[in-house]
């Protein structure tokens, strides 16, 4: 009798104790983080190319593409309202040109890139013959923001000139937040006397210094229209990862680089440029993964 119970009752636990949950040892696997994972994103872009008159005030040629017909891009030579490179000097002769301004725009960004341009005739005398040198600086300050539910991840511009030598003698960009919300960066011009310098701000709504930097060269976070080089080129950017939608910001994003290019004084060639500009953003939206998505971005 005995032993027909203990068969009984072996028949009826058995299936109960193979039902319950693991123990400590034995953890069950984390279930997928999905709820804050990006899954939308867009990215815009500018290309305004044109040539620089090397004895002259003008900057002449100038065409601008833009990646969304919808958001045009606008150039503006006589009018720069919002950023500025502002020239310091101790000497005459450092010669602007009339500013150019593009922008972008859509249902939920802004962006918009200014471009100065200043001119030293007879800087330095160089070379064996003590030739007089031509020098040129090229300062770019712009970004952009965001709306409806959007983050900007990335706001950068890159310049460069079209030339077989690498003309450029310096360069420079933004890396860190000041106390007054702006992000700066200066250059000097390389001159035999006196002195003066080129200074950029952007303002930004940010105070994460980490992630606005800049590089000179090939960059593939920026994209030249094809057939323009690297050797003369100056990258400049803000930068934030878009894995999450925590990531990124929409407030006002940027930065400021400044490049100097030296050639000889005697010459009538114009030189060719291109800015080229780039922004992107992800929706901040949870759950995009199931189909939650932002409003349109452009």
């Amino acid at each position: 009798m005995r032993r027909l119970l203990i068969l009984l009752l072996t028949l009826v636990l058995l299936p109960l104790i193979s039902t319950l949950p693991a123990t400590a040892d034995t953890p069950e696997p984390a279930a997928p983080h999905r709820k804050k994972k990006v899954v939308q994103t867009h990215r815009e872009w500018i290309r305004a190319t044109g040539q620089i008159k090397r004895h002259q005030r003008r900057i002449v040629h100038i065409k601008v593409r833009s990646s969304s017909p919808g958001a045009p891009a606008r150039t503006s030579p006589r009018r720069a309202q919002e950023y500025a490179c502002v020239v310091r000097a101790n000497r005459r002769g450092v010669v602007p040109y009339p500013p150019l301004r593009v922008s972008g725009y859509g249902n939920s960004f802004s962006h918009r890139w200014l471009l100065f341009v200043y001119r030293v005739d007879k800087a330095r005398q160089l070379g064996p013959a003590d030739r007089w040198r031509q020098q040129f600086e090229m300062c770019a300050v712009g970004g952009g923001h965001t709306w409806n539910k959007w983050a900007a991840n990335f706001s950068g511009a890159s310049v460069t000139l079209s030339n077989w030598r690498d003309i450029r003698i310096g360069q420079s960009w933004g890396e860190r937040v000041s106390d007054d919300g702006g992000v700066h960066a200066d250059l000097g011009f390389k001159l035999a006397r006196g002195f003066a310098e080129v200074g950029g701000t952007v303002p930004v709504g940010i105070d994460d210094e980490h992630r606005f930097t800049g590089t000179d060269g090939y960059d593939d976070r920026i994209s030249l229209p094809d057939g323009w080089d690297d050797r003369n080129r100056v990258n400049a950017y803000y930068e934030s990862a878009d894995n999450w939608t925590f990531q990124g910001t929409d407030r006002n994003v940027g930065n400021t680089l400044h490049v100097l290019y030296e050639t000889p004084q005697r010459g009538t060639k114009t030189l060719r440029w291109v800015l080229a500009a780039k922004f992107s953003a992800h929706c901040t939206k949870w759950w995009q993964v199931l189909g939650r998505d932002c409003e349109d971005f452009d």
